[in-house]
């Protein structure tokens, strides 16, 4: 990948006439790659992505900007998708949820970590009145699991802005999990407890096996940037 020189020296932000706030570097508007001007309508939103370009060092390295990239993801690409194909995709990621599919060996390591590490987002759900129901039989998705998932877009993610399901796609690729996600946003879980609650397999494999260092440690590393800043950023949306 060809790395981009840092090309600025000051991040600033400013405020316009129609009460949304540009990133400026150098005084001058940062653009998405298509062209479109960044603009937000959040002061915070704004201050945190800023904080992201400030924090770059001699190169610029997209990869440790998961706001800003969400950000351009969003104005570029999914704000022209329909409500209906994010909450489709959604789903997709409710269906094949890791945490519809335990370990069904009672007593093995695998299962213990996962009633620890899967019983704060059970509970996130149980809260609001919806039971995640889990497979018992390999990967067969369990029965009722669609009325379920019908009942998270209409009584859940109603209160999701099309910004904010961008956000929750990100989370649940990176998390492989809807559910996790969703709690993840709705601050019922922490961006530590996500990463347990998603890498519960691995997590028991690494503790049998040991680690590969310079490998997992980066990959982790790496994930936990991405879930801080995307809780970072949903929490200044919604602030």
């Amino acid at each position: 990948m060809k790395r981009i020189k840092r090309f600025y020296d000051k991040v600033s932000i400013g405020k316009n006439s129609s009460n949304t706030f540009s990133l400026l570097l150098d005084g001058k508007a940062v653009k998405t790659p298509l062209g479109e001007k960044m603009l937000f309508d959040s002061e915070g939103v704004a201050c945190a992505i800023a904080t992201e370009w400030e924090l770059q060092k001699d190169y610029i390295v997209p990869n440790t900007m998961p706001m800003n990239t969400i950000m351009m993801t969003y104005m570029d690409v999914d704000s022209k998708v329909s409500r209906g194909d994010k909450l489709a995709q959604i789903g997709r990621f409710l269906q094949t949820d890791t945490i519809r599919f335990p370990d069904t060996l009672v007593g093995s390591d695998l299962h213990a970590q996962q009633l620890i590490s899967w019983q704060p987002v059970l509970d996130f759900f149980d809260s609001r009145g919806i039971r995640i129901t889990q497979s018992m039989n390999g990967f067969a998705i369990p029965p009722g699991a669609e009325d379920e998932i019908n009942r998270i877009k209409s009584e859940i993610l109603k209160e999701f802005t099309p910004l904010r399901l961008t956000v929750l796609e990100t989370a649940a690729k990176y998390l492989k999990s809807g559910t996790v996600g969703i709690a993840l946003l709705e601050n019922a879980i922490n961006p530590q407890a996500a990463f347990d609650a998603a890498n519960v397999e691995e997590i028991v494999q690494r503790r049998e096996w040991g680690e590969a260092e310079g490998d997992h440690d980066i990959n982790d590393a790496e994930t936990m940037l991405w879930l801080n800043g995307i809780r970072l950023l949903n929490n200044c949306l919604v602030s």
